[in-house]
């Protein structure tokens, strides 16, 4: 995550209130209005101004399927002391999936009778139930430290970013050694990792964040490497951007790779061949994107926006459409996405509970009509983050552990660091249609 991304989104602008929920990967407060981009379409909503009074109806007009609006609606109520407002936004919430803290329950039992708190009491704890599908493939012990992205080799070896630790490891047989050079690329923090086994490359995002450990210098963009060496090949720069700080990388069928910039919301993309990166989609259209897809026929890129959920990204006209979902499904807080407009697969860290979801959607992808819980509350999770998509297996980092690194990459006091876990799911009976 970028070093712009605090833990909790509203973090500044919840004061003392309870805590709702624990998301380990929350996005970012919003821009300020003036450094916002005029939107290309009317179809993705203009986002809201926190600073507003009326931003908390806004922001639940206009996203109704993000969590993320809906609970800082409810933070507003909350410290308006507008109980009614406040008990409406927390029955929403939890109708879209969301477990809800003992503080805040408490809080609610006051304003609410009896048989009204025990249907919601009833509601969050089937909320908060585990479901668990996977298994363990792998255990990355440290170094590598704060694991962030996978990808598969043909071989059944496993390619690890690394964010403190810096550049690629390899895991073969469980042996784990360093499969690029520290002193080629400096150690740099390296995000989002993809294999093209095609053109025997490997490419990774590589910016500054966080726990990124302290460097003369960083280089920011998109690096290639030759599948089969480890060697560096490309080096491709998105440092003229403003606020820039490339994440999510996407491999389309024609080597094009698409890279997500959560700093400053653009979207660029490297075809086969290219000296320079292009870009896809301007800063300041969407506010954080993180994983993407392409649809199956190839012309727009489905794009999570992590605060506020699914954009549809037309790749010919450049325009932005918001995907749509119905009543008690949120599709905010993914971080990981996969598959494409036939199988959606997501990974929901920044909800509570996190969860890895199935969305089915329509046959123009451009809304959910149904979700399908794969995993919840997964008692060995520790932030699940990103992970790669092979037939019917998907395979995914299961504890990231951002949360336990201090800025510059230290363990924070009293925190011991857990073996990494690799996870896959055998999606082979997943259901494909709509009750």
């Amino acid at each position: 995550m970028p070093e712009n991304m605090p833990k909790n989104m509203f973090a500044r602008l919840l004061g003392t209130l309870p805590v709702l929920f624990l998301a380990s990967c929350a996005s970012v407060p919003d821009l300020p209005a003036e450094t916002r981009v005029a939107m290309p379409s009317a179809s993705w909503p203009e986002r809201p101004d926190f600073s507003a009074d009326n931003a908390a109806d806004i922001g639940i007009t206009r996203f109704p399927a993000s969590a993320a609006m809906w609970r800082f609606a409810f933070s507003r109520a909350y410290r308006a002391s507008d109980h009614n407002a406040a008990v409406r936004y927390a029955k929403k919430l939890v109708a879209l999936g969301s477990g809800l803290s003992q503080p805040v329950l408490e809080y609610l039992a006051a304003h609410m009778d009896a048989e009204e708190l025990a249907a919601l009491q009833a509601a969050v704890k089937i909320n908060e139930k585990t479901a668990e599908r996977s298994r363990v493939v792998a255990t990355i012990k440290s170094p590598p430290r704060l694991v962030e992205a996978l990808a598969m080799m043909d071989d059944g070896r496993i390619l690890l970013s690394s964010v403190v630790s810096g550049g690629i490891f390899i895991n073969d047989g469980g042996t784990v050694k360093r499969w690029t050079r520290a002193d080629m690329n400096n150690g740099w923090s390296h995000l989002g990792l993809v294999a093209d086994h095609q053109r025997n490359l490997v490419w990774a995002a590589a910016a500054k964040v966080g726990p990124s450990p302290q460097r003369e210098a960083y280089f920011t963009g998109l690096i290639g490497y030759d599948l089969l060496t480890g060697v560096e090949k490309y080096r491709l720069p998105s440092t003229e951007m403003e606020k820039t700080s490339p994440g999510d990388l996407m491999l389309a069928g024609d080597g094009t790779v698409y890279l997500a910039d959560a700093g400053n919301g653009a979207i660029y993309k490297c075809a086969p061949g290219c000296d320079i990166l292009s870009v896809v989609l301007r800063p300041g259209i969407l506010r954080s994107p993180q994983g993407m897809v392409m649809t199956r026929e190839g012309k727009a890129l489905i794009v999570s926006d992590y605060s506020y959920g699914l954009a549809r990204v037309d790749l010919g006209a450049g325009s932005v459409e918001q995907i749509t979902a119905p009543e008690g499904i949120a599709i905010d807080g993914i971080d990981g996405l996969y598959g494409d407009d036939a199988m959606l697969i997501a990974i929901q860290n920044g909800q509570t509970p996190a969860r890895i979801t199935h969305f089915v959607l329509s046959d123009d992808g451009r809304h959910v009509k149904c979700a399908h819980i794969i995993e919840k509350a997964h008692a060995s999770w520790e932030e699940p983050t990103n992970g790669e998509l092979l037939g019917d297996k998907f395979y995914y980092i299961s504890n990231a552990q951002w949360p336990k690194f201090e800025k510059g990459g230290a363990v924070k006091q009293g925190q011991s660091l857990r073996p990494t876990q690799i996870r896959a799911i055998d999606l082979q009976n997943m259901p494909h249609i709509c009750a």
